[in-house]
């Protein structure tokens, strides 16, 4: 059977670079499996990030999303994207930086190494000068209001659940209960 992936897009205030990410995410991932979801966690945009996404969820079968109320920073958009994925591997992709098709790529063939728990990926340094200062100077003002830093990362479910089994950590009650917007305003739970 083949492996499953879920990609998590944290994002906030994104309307105008969101479709592009999304839609690069749509044309790489079939090279990697055919089972896998996008999950975008709009992290309480108040720009018109929210009806992009209810377009992004309507036009493409893949694509599941959630809004929290209120910005709570990239980690806490992090988590709920994780109790939301169903994949057996989970990548975050920071809705803020450019979809590289070969991080992904590369990310996804490390799923192979068992003792891999955590890969994380590395800005290339083939990026222009210019390029650099402008992902600089926007990295800096998330840094400043999230106090976080990101780029791609991937997790293996089934070896994060059996750290938590081991150190007695019960799974997060929003698990059973998080609300998942498959359409524009409509919610179910799981």
């Amino acid at each position: 059977m083949e492996p499953s992936l879920s990609v998590i897009v944290p994002v906030r205030n994104v309307e105008r670079t969101l479709a592009g990410k999304v839609e690069t995410l749509l044309e790489v991932l079939p090279d990697l499996t055919a089972d896998f979801e996008i999950v975008i966690v709009d992290d309480g945009s108040q720009d018109q990030t929210e009806e992009v996404v209810c377009d992004l969820v309507c036009r493409y079968p893949q694509v599941r999303s959630t809004r929290m109320a209120e910005a709570q920073g990239f980690t806490a958009a992090s988590a709920t994207g994780l109790d939301l994925a169903r994949g057996d591997f989970v990548m975050i992709q920071d809705g803020n930086r450019r979809v590289r098709a070969g991080e992904l790529r590369r990310l996804w063939n490390l799923r192979e190494d068992d003792e891999l728990v955590i890969a994380r990926s590395v800005e290339p340094a083939e990026a222009t000068l210019l390029e650099r200062l402008m992902e600089w100077g926007t990295e800096l003002q998330r840094v400043a209001a999230d106090g976080e830093y990101a780029s791609v990362q991937m997790i293996r479910r089934n070896a994060v659940e059996e750290l938590l089994q081991e150190h007695h950590v019960p799974p997060p009650a929003s698990r059973r209960r998080a609300p998942i917007v498959l359409s524009s305003h409509a919610a179910i739970t799981d």
